[in-house]
Order: C-alpha cells, then sequence, then structure tokens
C-alpha cells in the first residue's frame, strides 16, 4: 500500500481444475483476502462438483483441518499433503507391506488418525494418514486423504503425484 493506505499493486489468484490433463475449472480471485489458499481453494472445492469415485488432489494450501471435516461431510473424496505435526491422534495402525514404495517414495506407515484445530479441539470424524520417505531427498512427506482402507497406501501416494499434471500443464 503507498502512503494514503491505496493498493498500488494488484495481485490476481486463480485456482485451476484438471480433468484429464485439460483444464474443467478456472476461477480467478481479485480481493486481497481471497490471496490465501485457505478461503479461495476451500471456495473453488465445495461449489464443484464431483462423480462419487473422481478425487479432489491438492497441495499443502489448503491448512485449515475444519475444511477437511467439510470435505468429508459432503462426501468429497480428496489426497492432499500436510505439513508433520504433533496435532494427530492415532487410532488404528493400517498394515503396509515390507515392500511398500514408489519410484519416489517408501512408505512409513498408513494410519487412520484425529486431527486437531484451534486450541485442542479435535475433529470428529478420522482420517487417514500416509507417511512416506522421498528417496531422492530422504524428507518426510505426509499423505493425508478421507479414501478407505481398502486402497493400497501406495495408490494414495501415486493419487498425489496426478497432481503435478497442472504444472505440465502449465510449462506447455
Amino acid at each position: 500500500a503507498n502512503k494514503s493506505g491505496n493498493h498500488t499493486i494488484r495481485q490476481i489468484k486463480f485456482t485451476l481444475g484438471l480433468q484429464d490433463g485439460l483444464p474443467q475449472k478456472i476461477v480467478f480471485f481479485n480481493k486481497q483476502q481471497q490471496m490465501g489458499e485457505d478461503i479461495t481453494l476451500r471456495e473453488v472445492l465445495m461449489e464443484s462438483s464431483f462423480e462419487p469415485n473422481e478425487v479432489a488432489v491438492f497441495d499443502r494450501g489448503l491448512k485449515k483441518r475444519k475444511t477437511f471435516q467439510e470435505l468429508k461431510n459432503k462426501d468429497i473424496l480428496f489426497v492432499t499433503r500436510i505439513n508433520p505435526s504433533k496435532n494427530i491422534d492415532v487410532i488404528k495402525e493400517i498394515p503396509v507391506p515390507s515392500n511398500a514404495q514408489t519410484k519416489s517414495l517408501v512408505i512409513v506407515s498408513d494410519q487412520l488418525v484425529y486431527l486437531y484445530y484451534g486450541k485442542n479441539m479435535k475433529l470428529k470424524e478420522p482420517f487417514r494418514l500416509v507417511k512416506a520417505t522421498s528417496l531422492q531427498s530422504n524428507e518426510s512427506l505426509w499423505f493425508l486423504t478421507n479414501i478407505e482402507e481398502n486402497i493400497p497406501a501406495v495408490t494414495i501416494t501415486e493419487i498425489y503425484k496426478q497432481r503435478w499434471d497442472v504444472e505440465v500443464f502449465f510449462k506447455f
């Protein structure tokens, strides 16, 4: 903002939804309060229609735990990454085969967990947390989903990998 409080630089944020590698939905935002993904990504997800087996895949921009609960309540399947956190309660360990890995990841664990938000408020519904380690960087990666546990953890990470189709689209 300049000395008189007016914004001299305008920002535009947009969210792009791909289906089969092609843009399905593009939404533009230009208000200052819309520059955070917790607001814009939530809005786009809640207003979108999903078929029963379609999965919304998005990166760590969505941080509000209550939004994950809203997605689950609307029966919107999703896979995302979250930052490692101590604000979880492990309910159940889901067995992971000893050779569970992809070309780039080793699956460390698969768990049903409760997430916390605010000051130690626990969400009512559990979520699935798949923890993996990058073979290249040794970085710990946490994938959060509401997809049932009968789908292998490796498949969850491969679904998330499809998010990179957005990067490929923009490079094209």
